[in-house]
Order: structure tokens, then sequence, then C-alpha cells
């Protein structure tokens, strides 16, 4: 029996292959020095092997998870490991694309400046065409 409380995403927007490749290349770095300076008797090898292992970590995550998944609802902005978002239609009243940020304001008028580091270019665009559709179809349906 399928479990119908598992939401799929309808939409997703993908990260920028230059990004993930400079952070891969930087956890490969601090991985290989951090062995290195391990199989010498030097402590300073655990600090760099708990740091390639926390960029290694973050890497991995980074490729497996997009940057953006699209809801019926709601969307997810998923900038790091430690940086995951949640934003709901019904709260939002509008959205604003300038430079690199996306802004966000609410029903009550409070804004919100999301940092688009990290998402394609190409894929910039699209999501907030597609975000600001799916928050103008929202609009209709309220009655406040």
């Amino acid at each position: 029996m399928k479990n119908k409380s598992i939401e799929e995403p309808k939409m997703y927007f993908e990260r920028n292959t230059i990004v993930i490749l400079v952070l891969a290349s930087l956890a490969i770095t601090a991985d290989y020095f951090g062995y290195t300076i391990l199989i010498q008797p030097n402590p300073w090898g655990i600090f760099l092997a708990i740091l390639g292992l926390a960029l290694t970590m973050q890497t991995l995550w980074l490729i497996l998870n997009p940057y953006t998944l699209v809801y019926d609802d709601k969307f997810e902005i998923k900038q790091s490991f430690f940086l995951n978002k949640e934003y709901y239609f019904l709260d939002i009243k509008s959205i604003e694309l300038i430079h690199q940020k996306m802004i966000i304001t609410y029903n009550d008028l409070e804004k919100d400046a999301l940092p688009l580091f990290g998402i394609r270019n190409a894929h910039k665009k699209t999501m907030f065409e597609h975000l600001k559709k799916h928050i103008d179809l929202n609009m209709i349906g309220r009655d406040f």
C-alpha cells in the first residue's frame, strides 16, 4: 500500500556545477593533507581531517540534494547542510528578484532577503517565474 502522506515535489531546480566542483576539490585537498599529516605522529592532522570530513559531507549533501524543491503548497530552499528553509505560498505576499537575492515579502509586510548563491544561472529566472506563478495563483484564492 502506498503511503499518501509523503509529498513528492512537482518541480526542482539544480545547483551550479562549478560551485560543487570547487567544494569537492577543497574537500579532496583537505582530506589528502589530513591523511598525510595523520600518518605522521602529528596532532594537527586531526583538525585537518575533521575539516576534510565536514567538507566531504557537505559536498555529498550538495550533490544529492537539489537547490529548490517546489511542492503544491510550499517550496524548500536547501542552500547547505545547515541552512534549509521551507516557505509556504500562503504566507507570502510577493517576491522580487534583485541581483543575486530573492526578496520575499510576507503578508505582514516583513521582508526576507534570500541569497541565491549556488543555483544555476539558467535556472534562476525560471525558478523565480515558477514561484511567482504559484504565489499569484495562491493570492487569487485568498480572502484576506
